[in-house]
C-alpha cells in the first residue's frame, strides 16, 4: 500500500512560508538583445534593476517582450519587485545594464506550469508578459 506522502509540488504553500534559496546575476544587454534566464526552481519573488541609461523591457514570455505589449518597461535607474511563481525571465535591451536577485523555492521547475503568451491560433493572450 502506498504511503502518498506529500511531495515538493508547484501549490505546496510550506515553500512559500520559508526563506527562499538566493540567487544573483548581473550582465548588459547587446544591441538588440533578448535574453532568457531561466530558474532552476520556482521563484518566490523576483527583483530585476535597471542600471543604465537606456529603456528595458521585461516579460514572462518570449513572446511578451520580443512580439507583443504584454511587458514592463524599466527606465534608467527604475526597479521591479513581485511576489511571483516563475521558471523564466526575459529582458530585452540595446547596451543596458541590469541586475536581477529571485528568491527560489524548492520546487523544481517541471512543476510549473508552461506560460506561451499566446492562443493556440497564434494570437496573443492578453496578461501574459
Amino acid at each position: 500500500m502506498p504511503l502518498n506522502n506529500p511531495t515538493s509540488g508547484y501549490n505546496l504553500a510550506t515553500e512559500f512560508q520559508v526563506s527562499g534559496i538566493p540567487w544573483v546575476t548581473s550582465s548588459v544587454l547587446g544591441v538588440g538583445e533578448l535574453r532568457h534566464i531561466q530558474f532552476y526552481g520556482v521563484t518566490k519573488e523576483i527583483v530585476v534593476k535597471n542600471l543604465s541609461g537606456s529603456n528595458m523591457l521585461m516579460g514572462f514570455t518570449q513572446n511578451g517582450v520580443s512580439i507583443g505589449s504584454n511587458n514592463l518597461v524599466l527606465t534608467s535607474g527604475e526597479s521591479f519587485s513581485a511576489e511571483v511563481r516563475i521558471v523564466d525571465l526575459y529582458l530585452s535591451g540595446s547596451n543596458t545594464s541590469f541586475c536581477v536577485f529571485a528568491s527560489l523555492t524548492g520546487i523544481p521547475r517541471r512543476f510549473a506550469p508552461n506560460l506561451s503568451g499566446s492562443n493556440p491560433d497564434g494570437s496573443t493572450l492578453d496578461g501574459i508578459g
